[in-house]
């Protein structure tokens, strides 16, 4: 029984004091955002307010991964982790004051918005990097699934534990208990304890610390060159697809169900839950990384362009209709945990520690970057093209982008080593990379 706990808990007590505490950040602030969204749409009444705070988050997010992906590989990374919830902690308890006392200061919640944005796009690279100073190399693979489970978990019981306080305490009363929560999430950081660890990979830490490195790195390096372009492509046309057309779609065609939406993206959720926690390691298993990233690329792809082609005809049948769709919006959560985790894992190993976080936070850039730049895109389009025509767009992009992952020679090869041979990879295979950072 002892051996079976150890076992199950192998990744050692600072690796999932962490991945709590992130969950709990998560929650917390996200459920603080909402209630901010709902208080805000409840003094103003105007939409377009709302989506101007929520853009004003996402951006600052976006650019701090670029101008700041170089903290993580300088600084003691479970110090900056702290830095960043606490400054999150801060602003969170003045917005909660202003909503007290009924303030509603347009420039004031903005800079708020901006600075909480700064600390979040600070933070996420790091806690990916920082894996490498809490597991053992062998070990990796697995803790990046982890990683996956337990963002995927946060995803999915942010909105619906927000929704929830909301509808019984109000945006003030949510505000409250986000702000509990992420204090909880700060203490429980000061039970981790790095030690050695992270003072054996800060010892090859560069001092060039320009905030441009990351990106020159990522554009050298063939695959996750390619990578950055595909994240971007994929995330571009899921990011429209969830984050505009499907509430558009339901709100105009399924106005009286709402929670249609709801079960749309729970599926969602639990198809990336599934493939973070079994279907990776079953596919890598027997197929290995390249083949089962490819494939689960195109799987997410078609599955898209399937539902795109009877949304339109959707409407017109009754709500059992809505349990394939559901399926094959499961299939495509699998798919694309199973393709992230794989790259995720190709870069964690196979990057030097010394340029890990930068390289993460680039690559979490271009991926970022495609969430305002596809909604503008198609809520532009949306303006003069049918709405089928859109999401039928969107999908094929999603298509054709999957069917391109599979002509990079590099890739391929990056993929296809054994976890010996992957680790340190990038270093090996293109040193000239690195030589002339270091210049």
């Amino acid at each position: 029984m002892n051996k079976r706990l150890i076992d199950n808990f192998s990744l050692g007590k600072d690796f999932y004091i962490i991945q709590f505490s992130e969950f709990l950040y998560s929650v917390g602030l996200r459920s603080i955002q909402f209630a901010l969204a709902w208080w805000i749409l409840t003094i103003t009444n105007d939409p377009t307010v709302f989506s101007f705070f929520v853009t004003v988050a996402l951006i600052s997010d976006v650019i701090s991964r670029c101008f700041l992906g170089w903290l993580g590989d300088v600084y003691s990374k479970k110090l900056l982790i702290e830095i960043c919830y606490f400054v999150s902690l801060i602003f969170s308890i003045f917005i909660a004051a202003l909503t007290a006392m009924q303030l509603y200061i347009f420039g004031v919640l903005f800079l708020c918005q901006c600075i909480i944005g700064f600390s979040i796009g600070i933070r996420e690279p790091i806690q990916s990097s920082i894996i490498v100073s809490l597991v053992d190399r062998s070990q990796i693979a697995e803790a990046v699934r982890w990683r996956a489970m337990v963002l995927t978990m946060a995803s999915f019981v942010a909105p619906l534990f927000g929704t929830v306080l909301i509808s019984y305490v109000e945006p003030i009363g949510t505000m409250y208990i986000g702000i509990a929560i992420t204090l909880i999430a700060l203490i429980a950081l000061r039970f981790v304890s790095l030690g050695t660890t992270e003072n054996e990979a800060n010892k090859d830490k560069l001092t060039n610390g320009s905030w441009y490195s990351g990106i020159k790195v990522v554009y050298k390096l063939p695959p996750e060159k390619f990578l950055a372009k595909v994240s971007f492509l994929i995330n571009l046309g899921l990011c429209s697809i969830f984050g505009f057309i499907l509430p558009v779609y339901f709100q105009k065609n399924f106005s009286e169900s709402p929670w249609l939406l709801g079960v749309v993206e729970i599926s969602f959720a639990i198809g990336l839950f599934i493939g973070a926690s079994k279907v990776n390691l079953f596919l890598n298993s027997f197929y290995g990384r390249a083949r089962s990233t490819f494939f689960s690329y195109i799987v997410s792809g078609v599955g898209i362009l399937f539902i795109s082609l009877i949304s339109k005809n959707l409407p017109e049948y009754s709500y059992w209709y809505f349990v394939p769709v559901c399926m094959i919006f499961m299939f495509v959560g699998i798919g694309i945990a199973t393709a992230t985790i794989n790259s995720n894992f190709l870069r964690t190993v196979a990057t030097p520690k010394s340029y890990l976080n930068r390289v993460n936070a680039a690559a979490l850039f271009c991926s970022g970057l495609a969430a305002p730049v596809g909604i503008a895109l198609t809520g532009y389009a949306y303006s003069f093209l049918d709405p089928f025509v859109v999401f039928l767009l969107l999908s094929l992009l999603l298509v054709i982008t999957s069917i391109f992952t599979c002509m990079s020679h590099e890739l391929k090869e990056a993929l296809s080593l054994s976890d010996e041979r992957m680790d340190g990879f990038y270093s090996n295979r293109y040193p000239k990379v690195f030589i002339e950072e270091e210049k």
